[in-house]
């Protein structure tokens, strides 16, 4: 039962950063002018891939 506890407040904490991610995300792209967007949406997902990534290993679901 515990380990299940830990399991969702890890995975709890997970969902919070990917919503925190999005906005972040949205909020950069819009205030972007122009084609810069094409660089910096890219390179934005792929942080936030990485960033989620860790996440996901330090709680153990692999």
């Amino acid at each position: 039962m515990r380990q299940i506890a830990t399991m969702l407040g890890n995975f709890m904490t997970f969902l919070i950063a990917f919503g925190i991610e999005l906005v972040i995300l949205v909020a950069v792209v819009a205030v972007t002018p122009g084609w810069q967007k094409l660089a910096v949406a890219p390179i934005s997902l792929i942080m936030c891939a990485f960033l989620d990534w860790k996440i996901y290993k330090k709680g153990g679901w692999s």
